[in-house]
């Protein structure tokens, strides 16, 4: 610590001062702090990731205002990724497509006013809705196709690791409205 001190507590001042070959007796693992980060999260965009699977036939879904794309995993359809569009009859077959694969809870995003519809219909159809927050899905850098969104959804809430937003029973909705 008192090598943090010297450099005045910076990390990334630190950092340079290690890349300029002035070791200052700081644990290496200090100085891949960041590179680990990289690594967990090139791991958990791939397929070997070593995490318990706490939702087994979960579904992800990039919630749109014209469009939804759905995410299985591709181990339950040939198709594993479908676009389905905002209307009531296109929700029942995406409801209708998901019961089919096994699907027993999904994830979406709570994105304006688009997931409303969706989240009654598919909890309607007796599928356990997850409502996400944007915000803690969004922690990677650059911008994901809507596919490549669902698919995330999917993964992160397979391993168990989105948050369920509070939503009142159907009968408190009512009364409230």
């Amino acid at each position: 610590m008192a090598a943090l001190s010297l450099i005045g507590g910076g990390g990334v001042a630190l950092f340079w001062a290690t890349l300029k070959g002035l070791r200052l007796g700081v644990p290496r693992a200090y100085f891949y702090e960041n590179l680990d980060r990289d690594e967990m999260m090139r791991k958990m965009q791939s397929e070997d990731l070593n995490l318990e699977v706490v939702h087994p036939p979960a579904a992800g879904i990039d919630i749109g205002n014209e469009s939804h794309y759905v995410a299985v995993p591709p181990s339950l359809d040939p198709q594993p990724v479908r676009c389905f569009g905002g209307t009531t009859a296109e929700l029942k077959k995406m409801a209708e497509w998901l019961r089919q694969c096994g699907i027993r809870t999904v994830a979406l995003q709570s994105t304006g006013v688009y997931w409303i519809a969706v989240y009654d219909i598919l909890e309607a159809a007796g599928l356990e809705v997850y409502l996400v927050n944007a915000r803690e899905t969004k922690n990677l850098p650059g911008r994901k196709p809507d596919v490549q969104e669902s698919q995330w959804l999917m993964k992160l809430h397979t391993y168990g690791l989105l948050r369920n937003s509070f939503r009142p029973s159907q009968d408190i909705r009512t009364l409230r409205t």
